[in-house]
């Protein structure tokens, strides 16, 4: 089976692009217990709720992660001692797993569409939902892709939900997209490697 790996959180922490999407994560089950059967009211809902529950970061870049680990010997036991720094990262590109993004109420693109599709796959099959990586005006951005009747459409989870969808072209540009289940690259360019470790190079996307 192919992965997908993007760095996007600590020490060098490979995950599967796929696992960032968790319909069946606690915190996800329960905001998706609430929405309807429809399809179409169960995405107006999602939408509202991410607008209600998550904010957008008011100081940039709040991608910004700064983690040290500490180890010490204690007679010939490892502990971690404050004092003396093994290593440390700072990370400028950190992405949240739902669960965190629902504990915090904070997130940017990338963590409010992982909650978004997280949510939707409760409701809509993994044909019909995707979180997209790609370019908006020029820069890079993450998005909801909504699929009906053969049409791809946005829902913008840093905007105010806004009804019908609109279609993603020509203002969004789509480079990846993926759920807990797909992975399709709609443009080259972000991936290298050889199958069945593919890295995803989301930092082609930087502008």
């Amino acid at each position: 089976m192919d992965q997908y790996l993007v760095q996007v959180r600590f020490f060098g922490e490979m995950r599967d692009i796929r696992e960032f999407i968790q319909p069946l994560s606690a915190p996800v089950l329960d905001v998706a217990e609430g929405l309807p059967a429809d399809k179409d009211q169960a995405v107006l809902d999602t939408w509202r709720y991410i607008a209600r529950h998550i904010s957008y970061p008011p100081v940039e870049p709040y991608d910004y992660r700064y983690q040290e680990a500490f180890l010490q010997q204690a007679g010939g036991v490892k502990v971690f001692e404050p004092r003396v720094a093994l290593f440390s990262e700072t990370r400028y590109d950190y992405w949240q797993m739902p669960a965190e993004t629902l504990a915090q109420g904070t997130g940017d693109c990338e963590d409010m569409t992982f909650v978004g599709v997280s949510v939707l796959r409760n409701r809509l099959s993994d044909d019909e939902v995707f979180a997209t990586i790609g370019l908006w005006e020029g820069y890079g951005h993450a998005w909801i892709t909504v699929f009906k009747n053969g049409q791809a459409l946005v829902v913008e989870p840093t905007r105010d939900p806004q009804w019908p969808l609109r279609l993603e072209a020509p203002a969004y540009v789509p480079y990846l997209r993926f759920n807990d289940v797909s992975f399709r690259e709609i443009r080259s360019g972000l991936l290298a490697g050889a199958r069945p470790r593919w890295r995803v190079e989301l930092s082609r996307l930087k502008k």
